[in-house]
């Protein structure tokens, strides 16, 4: 069987037979967008002209192949993170070519994967998958794939010069995949090195960022709206991730209760406001009444309209008063939402994430485009405007979102006082060893 076929096919299946248990544990993208996406390539046959490529090559020239009407930042996430570890990497293909070994040894010779056959166009005869399967076994190697084609070639008599000719052919196809894995891995290694690299920069300028805030006793307001899982919770974290959080913390309100409803629909996020020389991140905030309240029918026309009658004025008020407010809106599209829920319904490391109220975001859609256009035309105001994100890209849209709120903040670089640590003062007569070694945490690890 031809072997960019069968390491399509392969894949897909280890991925599955892993399951839950391997996809949790490094965080790879969700076995069925990957079948998906291998599904389309072996049906286009878009492996057959990288016969002999390494893997890690497959994979990076894989995204070049990709239709119009299929969505890359699948196959980029999945790039992405299948590359933050090369030793995972050859883990992963050494398990595939594992399973193709026991495939071909199994199903395959026994006349049950013609299904397969089918789809590649490639049918053998059951003699000949048993012979390939013996020169795959004397010929091993991660791209022994070209040497086993070079000795069927021969006619398989299994001479001193087949031998020979499979061997250098082993030999040029390690060397291959050596210097294909190498590109790769440069690639990749750039990709992740100036995403982590710009986001260190930036978080360096939110430190300064911070020192000002608490230096001028300044008070920031940044609101994130947008749609479920458009990123919002993630571009906070790397906001967050270097700050004090008793100068930058988040505002996540749960839904109010029942004394909050009979309340001004305000008043709750009255407290969360900054005081001097803070800076409050709201993860969603009194724009709900604007989206969710409003499409999921949470409150009544009446409410609807003074909420818009109010809003503007309530956060003018606050620009008054001395509240810088930012505000920003996460989008992304139809397709990428449902990409991202999916992945959410099959980690359960993430499945916390959805609740009925995510998902029934799916059925209104359109209502949810409608109530955002309205939200920013009857809102958008000069003394706190709106923000939008493209952020289809999660790792562009959080340097995107931080870039942007750097430049909406008049801050600059404090001198700090330098600093001196000092000696340790010794105490030879200290007390309660024992207790001390009776609470400790016992060292599991």
């Amino acid at each position: 069987m031809n072997g960019a076929y069968s390491f399509a096919v392969s894949i897909a299946d280890v991925f599955s037979l892993l399951g839950d248990e391997y996809l949790g544990r490094y965080g790879i993208l969700h076995a069925s967008s990957l079948q998906k996406f291998l599904g389309y390539m072996l049906s286009a046959g878009k492996f057959e002209q990288h016969v002999g490529k390494s893997p890690a090559y497959l994979i990076m020239e894989s995204e070049r192949a990709i239709p119009a009407g299929l969505d890359k930042n699948v196959i980029s996430e999945f790039r992405m993170k299948i590359a933050e570890d090369i030793n995972l990497l050859d883990t992963v293909f050494y398990s595939i070519r594992k399973m193709i070994k026991e495939v071909w040894g199994t199903e395959w010779a026994n006349g049950e994967g013609d299904h397969i056959e089918d789809l590649s166009g490639l049918g053998k005869s059951r003699e000949q998958r048993r012979f390939e399967e013996r020169v795959g076994e004397r010929v091993s190697g991660t791209t022994s794939e070209v040497a086993r084609r070079q000795v069927v070639q021969a006619g398989g008599a299994g001479n001193s010069t087949t031998r020979e000719t499979a061997r250098r052919a082993e030999n040029g196809a390690k060397a291959s995949s050596a210097g294909t894995k190498s590109t790769f891995q440069e690639h990749e290694g750039h990709l992740r090195r100036s995403y982590s690299g710009e986001l260190l920069r930036l978080q360096g300028e939110l430190v300064k960022l911070q020192d000002w805030v608490v230096h001028t006793g300044h008070r920031l307001v940044v609101i994130f709206e947008g749609r479920d899982a458009a990123g919002k919770g993630g571009a906070i974290k790397r906001i967050t991730q270097r700050l004090n959080p008793r100068v930058c913390r988040v505002a996540a309100l749960p839904a109010p209760n029942n004394r909050e409803r009979t309340q001004w629909y305000f008043q709750r996020y009255v407290s969360h406001l900054p005081a001097a020389g803070e800076i409050v991140l709201f993860d969603r905030s009194w724009y709900n009444r604007a989206g969710i309240e409003r499409v999921m029918n949470f409150c009544t026309d009446e409410e609807y309209e003074e909420f818009f009658n109010s809003a503007p004025e309530f956060e003018k008020m606050l620009v008054r008063s001395g509240i810088q407010i930012v505000k920003y809106w996460f989008s992304i599209t139809d397709d990428e939402q449902e990409a991202r829920f999916q992945a959410r319904l099959e980690d359960p490391l993430k499945q916390w994430k959805l609740s009925p109220i995510d998902l029934e975001s799916r059925h209104r859609w359109e209502a949810y485009t409608i109530a955002k256009k309205v939200m920013f035309e009857r809102t958008n105001i000069p003394e706190a405007p709106w923000w939008i994100v493209n952020a289809g890209d999660k790792k562009r849209a959080r340097l995107n979102c931080i870039h942007n709120l750097l430049c909406q903040v008049p801050y600059h670089e404090l001198e700090r006082q330098s600093l001196r640590l000092p000696d340790r003062v010794f105490n030879s007569q200290e007390q309660g060893q024992g207790a001390v070694e009776s609470m400790s945490v016992p060292e599991v690890y």
